[in-house]
């Protein structure tokens, strides 16, 4: 029997995101979070719940090797200056951010600034986010290293083709990153900013750099 029309887009749907990204994928962990975000949308959606400090989220899926991609979309955003988004490992305190220690790095959406231990890594700014906007992160694990865009924009900001994932072409160097294995985090502070990750369970708003799969 020929598939409903429904049907069919649901599994075309799945091809793509397959395509794009390859292997299974992930949500954000209930389990794994502040108590001050919450999850929404299959676990895909999480929103700060009131004005507090930092506080973090991390995925369930983690990882210490390959080429991994994934994205977040800025779906609510009150002070996007509080929004932050990257790797972290386990040990990461999920009353902070992400890239507040060796223990994760993260990008701040309204700056564009990545940081380490607290710190601007070398090669911020990257292109600001606002409310809507596709923020792009690919994860060189193997190399250790990690790509940001906005949308379809420059890896990395550069105009030049001196950042691309898919040819390990610059990067920001995660080498001085505590141990992994790592897991996609996302951190806020303002009551209802609100990050919606596509890990590859659906389509991606963008294509993924060539040699890089779903986290």
């Amino acid at each position: 029997m020929l598939p409903s029309i429904a049907e069919a887009y649901w599994q075309s749907r799945a091809q793509v995101a397959i395509s794009a990204g390859g292997g299974a994928s992930t949500t954000w962990n209930p389990a794994d979070k502040n108590a001050a975000f919450d999850l929404t949308n299959g676990n895909l959606t999480a929103t700060v719940n009131v004005d507090t400090t930092y506080v973090s989220v991390r995925a369930i899926a983690s990882n210490s090797s390959g080429k991994h991609y994934y994205e977040l979309t800025l779906t609510g955003v009150v002070n996007a200056a509080n929004m932050i988004t990257g790797i972290a490992n386990s040990t990461e305190s999920l009353t902070g951010f992400c890239g507040q220690s060796t223990n994760s790095i993260g990008y701040q959406a309204s700056g564009g600034v990545v940081y380490i231990n607290g710190s601007p890594t070398t090669g911020s700014p990257i292109q600001t986010s606002v409310e809507s906007d596709v923020l792009c992160v690919a994860v060189d694990l193997g190399n250790s290293k990690i790509w940001y865009r906005t949308n379809g924009g420059n890896w990395n900001n550069d105009v030049i083709g001196n950042q691309n994932p898919a040819t390990n072409t610059g990067g920001i160097s995660i080498s001085g990153l505590a141990a992994g294995p790592y897991f996609p985090c996302a951190s806020g502070h303002s009551h209802f900013d609100a990050w919606t990750a596509n890990f590859g369970g659906s389509a991606y708003a963008q294509t993924p750099p060539s040699g890089f799969g779903n986290w």
